[in-house]
């Protein structure tokens, strides 16, 4: 959950898993259309659920948020988009929700009512075509840094990092170690600036700010 300067709450919603990623698509508005809009990416997952010997199926249709996923994912849009083509995705969507669409059977000319679910594409944790490793996630140095301070195997304490005052940023509250983002909250961008610049370290595992303990 994020606060905002107007004390606003948002709600982030995560699902991950893997499953196999096919149509990806720019979307414009068309010339003359009316239509006003930004242009986004889009992509089409058929998440793996179930037992592996029998392995069941749950579609997604996201837009891509994510700055690096969309970078992947544009690198290899020609293989997502070839049918002969097996590529799978680890993958992060925020905020997803269910939602009716209608179609037109082609043998009966009958409209015919279906579900789907859709949400935004926010990051990528590994990407094989064919079953070859072509990305996997590597994690920051500064983070792997924080990880082993806090699994001292010595077990001595690490020295904790007072986290600034609310004052001296954007934020409308006292931060603590952990800072948690929602991509809807309208200061999203200073506050990532903020972080970055203030001793903070995105995780991307678990999509969150970590202090830097030093």
């Amino acid at each position: 959950m994020s606060n905002d300067n107007n004390t606003a709450k948002y709600y982030d919603l995560h699902t991950k898993g893997a499953g196999f990623l096919n149509r990806f698509r720019e979307v414009k508005p068309k010339p003359n259309s009316g239509q006003k809009f930004k242009p986004f990416c889009s992509v089409s997952i058929g998440a793996f659920r179930g037992d592996s010997e029998n392995i069941e199926y749950t579609n997604f249709d996201t837009v891509i948020t994510g700055t690096k996923a969309l970078e992947i994912i544009k690198q290899y849009q020609k293989e997502i988009n070839d049918q002969n083509t097996k590529v799978i995705v680890g993958f992060t969507i925020g905020d997803t929700y269910g939602y009716t669409y209608v179609i037109k059977n082609k043998d009966t000319q009958q409209d015919e009512h279906r579900c789907g679910i859709k949400g935004r594409f926010l990051s990528i944790q590994f990407l094989k075509i064919n079953g070859e490793m072509v990305y996997k996630y590597e994690k920051p140095e500064l983070e792997k840094e924080t990880e082993a301070q806090a699994e001292n195997k010595n077990g001595t304490p690490t020295k904790e990092v007072q986290a600034p005052e609310a004052g001296e940023c954007p934020f409308d509250e006292q931060l603590g170690n952990t800072v948690i983002l929602s991509t809807n909250d309208p200061l999203f961008d200073e506050k990532v600036r903020w972080l970055g610049n203030n001793g903070y370290t995105f995780n991307h595992r678990d999509n969150t700010w970590l202090l830097n303990q030093k």
